[in-house]
């Protein structure tokens, strides 16, 4: 899934002609926004089931604490 996603977002950006050096400055933008994103799903997709428990267990708490 996140391969595809590179692929489509690369198909894209091939797609744009680069005319002037602020269309260049805006997909290099669009790039690092790309890698930041990518970077963010790998973390909570790691992260994910240590959150859950955490929030698993505060939840059980305060439901213990009533």
């Amino acid at each position: 899934m996140l391969y595809q996603m590179v692929l489509q977002a690369k198909a894209f950006l091939s797609t744009l002609t680069i005319r002037d050096e602020k269309a260049q400055g805006l997909i290099e933008y669009a790039l690092i926004i790309l890698l930041i994103a990518i970077a963010v799903i790998v973390v909570l997709t790691a992260l994910g089931g240590g959150i859950q428990g955490v929030f698993t267990n505060i939840t059980n708490e305060l439901d213990a604490a009533q």
